[in-house]
């Protein structure tokens, strides 16, 4: 019985990199597109970005903090990044 298996939740590699980091480096690669997208639709594909980020970053605090009970975790990007 000492061979007992260890379950535990993900992830199971161990790195040094955090979720803010990686979702600051799909972010970054999205910058082309959305240079694309602001070259070809002009302002209007900036406000339609810039609602949908705010709209994403709002909804996941309130769902967070009010319907969870947790505190929210806003400052991982991953808000941000379901926006854009």
């Amino acid at each position: 019985m000492e061979n007992l298996i260890t379950i535990s939740p993900s992830p199971h590699a161990h790195t040094p990199t955090t979720v803010t980091r990686l979702m600051l480096h799909v972010i970054i690669a999205l910058i082309p597109a959305v240079l694309v997208a602001l070259y070809y639709f002009g302002i209007g594909a900036a406000i339609v970005i810039a609602t949908a980020i705010v709209g994403c970053v709002a909804a996941e605090y309130l769902i967070t903090r009010y319907m969870m009970g947790r505190k929210p975790a806003i400052g991982n990007l991953s808000a941000v990044l379901t926006g854009l």
